[in-house]
């Protein structure tokens, strides 16, 4: 991988994770930028299709490794990259993202579509959301990204932060606790 710019997908390959999206996003960003690359990572009963789509939109510099369990292995492939990108429903993979200083780029959705992870990211502070299934949006942030190494930067180190003071276990316990104190007080 010799390319500059790292963009990752990890998770399964499901129609409700809208990897489409991320290539149509994706090639987008690969006519203005030469020297990045996307990486997928996972399997499932999309795969077929998202290889089809890469082809279609003439995607050059993407890479589908398949399913790695090794979370040291996918870690690496997180950290590495200058931003994690689910545009469809998410969870704790923002968490695990923001552990190493990883933003996260999603979408914006109505009503309770996303898992909890999404209430971590804060747009334009350590991460983004674009607007729904619109790659044009999607693909002008990873482009954000690309262009402004001052914002690149304050993206990670916000991650980081987010996931040291915001996402911590003393937080989570802190949040059973009030929630049980909530509903005993009933």
């Amino acid at each position: 991988m010799s390319e500059q710019f790292h963009f990752v997908y990890v998770g399964r390959l499901l129609k409700d994770k809208q990897i489409d999206i991320l290539l149509k996003a994706f090639s987008l960003v690969e006519k203005d930028c030469d020297d990045c690359r996307l990486t997928i990572i996972g399997d499932g009963p999309e795969k077929n299709n998202l290889f089809k789509l890469s082809g279609e939109l003439k995607i050059r510099k993407i890479h589908f490794t398949g399913e790695i369990l090794d979370e040291e292995q996918t870690g690496k492939w997180i950290y590495i990259s200058d931003a994690f990108v689910m545009p469809g429903r998410l969870g704790l993979s923002v968490v695990h993202s923001f552990c190493f200083g990883t933003p996260v780029i999603s979408q914006r959705k109505e009503g309770h579509f996303h898992g909890e992870g999404i209430g971590y990211i804060i747009d334009g502070e350590n991460g983004f959301l674009s607007a729904d299934s619109n790659e044009k949006d999607m693909a002008f942030k990873m482009k954000e990204i690309i262009s402004d190494a001052e914002l690149s930067k304050r993206l990670r180190e916000n991650a980081f932060a987010a996931a040291k003071n915001v996402c911590s276990i003393e937080n989570m316990l802190n949040g059973f606790e009030q929630a049980i104190e909530f509903v005993s007080k009933k």
